[in-house]
């Protein structure tokens, strides 16, 4: 009995994790050079990002990339991840990704539920090892598969590589 009572004293003194404080950035040293270009004064940036985030994230890369292969999708994952840099776009991967008519599978009426479990503990691997570290093009921030989409037609944008089945974009310069 006084075996019990110290443990239930022991977890009253245990602060809970909060989501946010699940997925958490190292610190990330920033280059001189660099910094003096995006204009940051600070040495290190240091982002935490709560799991919803992290799902939100790995259903864009799964319903937009899971053919594709880990380079198309890191490539969903940059541009994901530009986007939530951009002025342009919202400043969360959740908004960004469910913002309207930017991601065909948010929209399309069908079940966004994992079917390719495969897959999805592939991607999920990726983002674990990738999303923290990887070089982030804050220009590239569309792209399409199949036919050129019509509103792509007039929008002006410059093409930066091909993916797959996926070309990327930037706006011109």
């Amino acid at each position: 009995m006084r075996k019990y009572l110290v443990i239930l004293m022991l977890l009253a003194f245990v602060k809970p994790v909060a989501d946010s404080e699940v997925f958490q950035a190292p610190p990330l040293t920033v280059k001189k050079k660099f910094m003096k270009k995006i204009g940051l004064n600070k040495i290190q940036i240091k982002k935490r990002v709560s799991n919803k985030q992290m799902h939100c994230l790995k259903l864009n890369i799964y319903h937009e990339a899971r053919g594709e292969g880990t380079k198309g999708m890191l490539a969903v994952m940059q541009v994901t991840k530009a986007r939530v840099l951009s002025k342009k776009f919202p400043n969360t991967i959740c908004k960004v990704v469910y913002q309207k008519n930017q991601f065909e599978w948010t929209e399309d009426g069908k079940s966004d539920a994992v079917k390719d479990v495969s897959a999805w503990n592939h991607i999920d691997k990726l983002v674990k090892k990738h999303y923290h570290s990887m070089k982030v093009n804050k220009k590239v921030l569309y792209y399409h598969s199949g036919p050129l989409p019509r509103w792509f037609r007039n929008a002006g944008l410059v093409k930066v590589k091909t993916v797959g089945n996926h070309m990327f974009y930037r706006e011109p310069i």
